[in-house]
């Protein structure tokens, strides 16, 4: 092996190359970089689909059962799975506390809409029920 096909001589040329303007520089890439998939979701906003008739039912219950229900339904769609563990981590991301999740998911229940599985000093996990169809003449209008 020759003394100067050693890596550091090659390395040296190619910084010599480079600064001495014999060496053309990279083209920028078309796109730019996409972040990781983890940060990239972080700093999408997701909000899931609900139907007019389940927003309006949602919000005549009392407290802030329409928050925790859409929270829900948003870690629902993460885990593609129709039964999660509701953590107040993932809550107060959204504005809820503690309170907020022990009385939501009472109002949520008593409405039918969710069946909570409560084991102590854990989460709650939550299995969201189907909601039934809301009878087509009503539509929420007054006359």
């Amino acid at each position: 092996m020759d003394i100067r096909d050693s890596p550091r001589d090659l390395l040296q040329e190619a910084l010599d190359a480079r600064f001495n303007g014999e060496a053309q520089p990279r083209p920028a890439p078309d796109s730019p970089v996409k972040p990781a998939s983890r940060t990239r979701r972080a700093k999408q906003l997701y909000l899931p689909h609900m139907p007019e008739g389940l927003v309006r039912r949602l919000a005549q219950l009392p407290g802030r059962a329409l928050l925790v229900y859409w929270v829900l339904l948003l870690r629902s769609k993460l885990d593609r799975c129709r039964t999660v563990v509701l953590t107040g981590e993932f809550l107060v991301r959204f504005g809820g506390g503690r309170n907020d999740k022990l009385r939501g998911l009472a109002a949520l229940e008593r409405a039918g809409l969710v069946r909570v599985a409560r084991q102590d000093r854990h989460n709650p996990t939550v299995t969201l029920l189907p909601v039934p169809a809301e009878p087509e003449g009503d539509n929420g209008e007054t006359n």
